[in-house]
């Protein structure tokens, strides 16, 4: 087997002084960008053996998204309460072209097209922009709209 299976960073060390970790258990040492020589394993000693080129980047990937999200949460929620109270004019007839849901009326016209249904749009001569009370249905999403894009945003 290719696997070294390291059990703890103690160890890795010993073998590759100074700063070798054993990140996961049963993986191959962590060495740093040196000694992953390889692309799939690196340098390796009697007792140990270094993660490659392809698993110590991943590991690395990994590891800053994980830290990245375990602080930018703060922020967004942050940016989200303070942006409920701004909402967005509605400037442009969005009936037959939404800028929301997009991908999904996309799959949902090509469906349909394949079908060979005809795929009803609504009847809008563009005046929907002028509307002079509140309509739920399309009001809503324009009212909370940076909210919306922070919570996109942090996802």
């Amino acid at each position: 087997c290719a696997q070294y299976k390291c059990q703890s960073s103690r160890i890795c060390s010993r073998a590759f002084p100074p700063h070798s970790t054993c990140d996961v258990t049963g993986w191959n040492c962590n060495c740093g960008w040196r000694r992953a020589t390889g692309l799939l394993a690196g340098e390796e000693t009697n007792d140990a053996k270094c993660m490659g080129i392809l698993f110590f980047v991943s590991d690395k990937i990994c590891t800053h998204t994980w830290r990245l999200m375990e602080v930018m949460w703060i922020p967004i929620l942050g940016l989200m309460a303070v942006s409920s109270f701004v909402g967005e004019k509605q400037v442009r007839c969005e009936c037959h072209d939404t800028k929301r849901f997009k991908i999904a009326r996309a799959t949902w016209l090509a469906l349909n097209k394949i079908i060979r249904r005809r795929v009803p749009f609504p009847d809008c001569d563009g005046t929907c922009v002028h509307r002079i009370q509140w309509d739920n249905q399309q009001d809503y999403s324009y009212e909370f709209s940076w909210s919306i894009y922070f919570f996109d945003l942090g996802i």
